[in-house]
């Protein structure tokens, strides 16, 4: 069943239309189907939001939640997010930014799982289907990109791991003419090369495709 084309028959207990955003110190749990905006769902600080199945809900039931993507912004200690095994997830990607994350259902996920920052810890149970497979764009091939230190992964309980795609090495949003550390650019259009009384190199226009689908930080530095 497509979701797009089926959302009209579910009943929802919230849709966002933009974004979902829950930041600050709070506790918060939701249950029911959840469309979490055409932008992003976004848990920050200490928000710890589990999504739950109501107590008189049998054991079968079964919820959505979709969102373009799932970002975990600086939620470690008690926030992060948590969703519980009763739950789909549909996403473009996932983010984790120093945060909690447990996804404990079958997640469907188009683009990448990324972890950024540090000590964040991702819990996979379940299904994990990352099913971009395409070859020669990167977002639209998943894969699972460790980019954090201290970071821990947990698949202890992951029945299913499907990873279509690869990890890819964003090397377009690097300044091959930078003169300091600092050398990445978020939009990579906004680099100039070949100006200036300064011999350049050549600017990077493709990203590099990895052999493999799960990508560390240290393989990526290479």
């Amino acid at each position: 069943m497509d979701w797009r084309t089926s959302w009209n028959t579910w009943n929802c207990s919230i849709i966002a239309n933009n974004s979902l955003k829950l930041e600050g110190a709070s506790l918060v749990t939701i249950t029911g189907n959840v469309y979490g905006g055409k932008e992003e769902m976004f848990v920050s600080g200490d928000t710890a939001l589990s999504f739950a199945t109501k107590g008189n809900d049998p054991a079968s039931t079964k919820y959505r939640l979709v969102a373009n993507s799932v970002v975990v912004d600086n939620s470690t200690g008690a926030g992060g997010l948590n969703v519980s095994s009763n739950y789909d997830v549909w996403a473009e990607n996932v983010q984790v930014q120093s945060g909690k994350l447990g996804l404990l259902g079958s997640s469907f996920i188009r683009d990448d799982l990324t972890v950024l920052g540090r000590d964040s810890e991702i819990t996979l149970a379940g299904n994990y289907y990352g099913y971009g497979n395409e070859m020669y764009k990167p977002t639209n091939s998943s894969s699972i990109l460790i980019n954090g230190g201290n970071t821990s992964l947990n698949f202890k309980k992951l029945q299913n791991l499907m990873l279509a795609g690869h990890a890819y090495v964003g090397a377009r949003h690097y300044d091959p003419n930078a003169t300091t550390p600092e050398d990445y650019v978020e939009n990579p259009d906004d680099i100039v090369t070949g100006t200036g009384p300064d011999p350049t190199y050549n600017q990077n226009n493709k990203d590099l495709m990895m052999g493999e689908s799960i990508g560390v930080k240290s393989n990526q530095l290479i």
